[in-house]
């Protein structure tokens, strides 16, 4: 075996750490720094994504403006429809507006070339008639009227341009064929169930066969009545228009997706004015129908929309974060690396705003400085390496020194041991200070169990936060008449007494291989099985028990003997599921347990005073350790706080402890207890009545017995065998 000196394996042992916290600082900056790039590159793209937002529902919020203004120059008869057939004459193919619908048309047609965005203004009154201004393709004005007339149905266009006479002719029909009823539109029936305004999804619109989005809002009567809806219509169209003069970085671009299904639409891309829509939607021709279809994201003739949305949809199904309003990606095209965003319209939205920007337009200066940060860091870690070969020289002795001290600390072993000597003043001071905290220590050894520390020392195992879930089984003691106890004593001789008591309590659990958890005023809680695993940790904790009862006694005794009260004891046994560990805060700690099972355990210690008994178990406890104690049976009880009867039994003493006399006893008083559960009460009142007679201080008997007597003359309903208390 090669042998080296100390100065030469910190050397090598120095040299190798710089070496690889070079490497390791390096890959972790540069993690670091890919991670803080995509976080710069995230909130630049949120930065952007909300400035694009605030445009395009700026956009959408003039609509918005528009169609309440409009609804109010409707509603204060500014403007006024007219809408009641009886004043106004109708003639086949000719409708003649009153002064107030040409006003209102008027007022459509203002709107109309004050917003270019808009695609249509229109009002649906509750009678079916309908009044419309419409931009047409070529950007004329088209204006649309249907009015009802003795069961006919008149549809008139006017045209700016003539052109549109064909494609759009005038018609009359009955109203029992089908035919454009405004009152049952998506935007008349949605507006018509609010008084705010709405936007309906993307449709078909039906007078143009062209897709778009309309915002509309109800008008009532004074009375409160609905007398019928105004909408505005916003093209696909106008919003491509939109979207292609919004500046995005250097080469982004911007574009609005719907929810189709498990699909999504193209509803918007950046097209210029006078391009063709080819790209947004295709026509459909069913027979004589033609209808149009907008184009999937995914077969969308641009690569780019195409490519994020592909990303995107991978991206969504492996993230955790599904919910997020906003979603960040990253996907390729054509071999260039982009930075993509998707987000909702506005909260709730079917329409998503896509984001797209190349990674070059924000990232080549951050990379060229990041580039300069590597090589500046490298310089100071081999400048740290050279530095690291000096000290190592000047710290080595005294630092092996103190890693033996503190190896002594690691076993818990805590005597004091001369100062570490050095030329520096911190490696002095370090010595100083490790003293001092062993000190510290050997003092927290009387607020602290020693033999739990060892024990989770042994076992190798951190104190922090944290629980895990173990069958355990629990004790709880509590003393007899304390408070009358404390009354007769000074509070020196109480702390005193209690002193003495809590050491011999501690000592017989310790013994038994249990963990004494704390003392809560006079009584003692400890547990078995944790932190060091105990196999018949049931069978344990019913001998320490017993011990602890027959140390009592001897403790009693002797406090007697000095003229001052014994310490009678009531003991609770449960065995179960508990979460033990440290619990509390990172700056305090408690090992402990808690749980139902822990709670159970204090319930039952309680039950002592009722029952006049010294030790009680649950049945959990009684299975385990059965082969080795005699107990018995005295009730199935729900204690306060629980529904569900426990059965629970007094635990007398160990199995080859016990006299004939009592083993005699408790068969008999378990014969009792079969008849009493199964509600035979005459027969059960008989044993009982033979077991008082015998032991006339036995009050579990003496319960069993007064219940027998009350069932006879009043037996209870549904009958289960389960006694509830109300009290602890």
């Amino acid at each position: 075996m090669f042998r080296f000196s100390t100065q030469a394996v910190i050397i090598i042992f120095l040299s190798t750490l710089l070496t690889l916290t070079i490497g390791i600082i390096g890959y972790t900056g540069y993690m670091g720094t890919k991670t803080s790039l995509h976080k710069l590159s995230q909130n630049m793209m949120s930065e952007i994504t909300r400035s694009v937002l605030n445009k395009t529902n700026h956009y959408f919020k003039q609509v918005d403006v528009v169609s309440v203004l409009s609804y109010h120059f409707v509603d204060k008869e500014i403007v006024s429809p007219d809408t009641l057939p009886s004043q106004r004459k109708l003639l086949p193919l000719k409708f003649i507006p009153s002064p107030s619908q040409e006003k209102m048309l008027d007022y459509f047609q203002d709107v109309l070339r004050i917003n270019p965005q808009l695609s249509s203004i229109f009002f649906g009154d509750r009678l079916g008639n309908f009044y419309m201004v419409s931009r047409m393709p070529d950007n004329s004005i088209s204006i649309k009227l249907i009015t009802h007339q003795d069961k006919k149905v008149i549809s008139e266009w006017r045209h700016q341009n003539t052109l549109y006479n064909k494609d759009f002719p005038n018609m009359v029909q009955s109203e029992s064929d089908a035919f454009y009823d405004p009152r049952s539109r998506p935007w008349y029936i949605a507006a018509s169930k609010t008084d705010k305004t709405i936007w309906t999804d993307i449709y078909i619109f039906f007078s143009t066969k062209r897709p778009g989005l309309t915002n509309a809002v109800s008008v009532y009567s004074k009375g409160g009545r609905i007398e019928g809806v105004l909408g505005i219509d916003v093209g696909i169209a106008d919003l491509s228009y939109f979207l292609a003069n919004l500046r995005i970085g250097k080469s982004g671009k911007a574009f609005l997706l719907q929810k189709a299904g498990t699909d999504m639409k193209v509803v918007a891309m950046p097209i210029q004015e006078g391009k063709s829509f080819d790209k947004i939607y295709q026509k459909i021709r069913t027979g004589n129908q033609e209808k149009i279809e907008l184009i999937s994201a995914e077969k969308v003739d641009d690569s780019i929309i195409s490519s994020s949305y592909k990303a995107f949809v991978a991206s969504k199904s492996e993230s955790s974060d599904s919910e997020s309003e906003e979603f960040f990606f990253y996907f390729y095209d054509n071999d260039e690396k982009y930075l993509a965003m998707y987000t909702p319209l506005y909260k709730g939205s079917s329409i998503l705003t896509g984001i797209v920007l190349p990674e070059r337009d924000i990232m080549a200066e951050v990379y060229q400085n990041n580039r300069k940060v590597m090589v500046f860091a490298a310089i100071l870690f081999i400048v740290a390496l050279i530095i690291g070969f000096f000290l190592a020289r000047i710290i080595s002795r005294p630092l092996k020194m103190l890693s033996q001290e503190m190896k002594k600390v690691k076993d818990f072993n805590l005597e004091a041991s001369d100062n570490i000597p050095s030329s520096l003043i911190e490696v002095n001071a370090m010595s100083a200070y490790f003293e001092d905290m062993k000190k510290g220590l050997k003092s927290f050894e009387k607020y602290v169990p020693k033999d739990l520390v060892e024990q989770l020392i042994m076992m190798d195992k951190e104190a922090v936060l944290g629980g895990e879930s173990r069958e355990l089984t629990v004790f709880f003691s509590d003393i007899a008449g304390f408070t009358a106890i404390s009354e007769s004593l000074s509070p020196e001789q109480l702390v005193e007494n209690l002193g003495y008591y809590f050491k011999e309590v501690g000592q017989v659990i310790l013994q038994h291989q249990g963990t004494v958890d704390k003392y809560i005023g006079d009584a003692v809680m400890a547990f078995w099985n944790a932190p060091k695993e105990i196999k018949n940790h049931a069978i344990a904790a019913c001998h320490a028990s017993l011990d602890v009862q027959r140390t009592i006694l001897k403790v009693s005794q002797y406090l007697n003997r000095h003229n001052k009260p014994g310490f009678p004891t009531r003991i609770g046994l449960n065995t179960g599921k508990s979460i033990v560990g440290n619990m509390g805060s990172e700056r305090r700690m408690n090992y402990t347990v808690i749980g139902d099972n822990v709670n159970l355990a204090s319930r039952v210690e309680g039950l002592n005073k009722y029952y006049g008994t010294q030790i009680i178990i649950t049945e959990s406890t009684y299975l385990q350790a059965k082969d080795e104690i005699e107990a018995r049976l005295i009730d199935i009880v729900a204690v306060k706080g629980k529904t569900q009867g426990v059965a629970i039994y007094e635990l007398v003493s160990e199995r080859d402890n016990i006299t004939a006399e009592m083993s005699k006893f408790i068969k008999r008083f378990e014969e009792g207890m079969r008849l009493y559960r199964d509600a035979k009460w005459e027969d059960a009142k008989r044993i009982f009545d033979e077991l008082h007679s015998i032991n006339p201080t036995d009050v579990p008997a003496k319960i069993i017995l007064k219940r027998c007597a009350d069932f006879i003359l009043d037996p209870p309903k549904d009958w289960t065998g389960v006694t509830v208390l109300h009290e602890k």
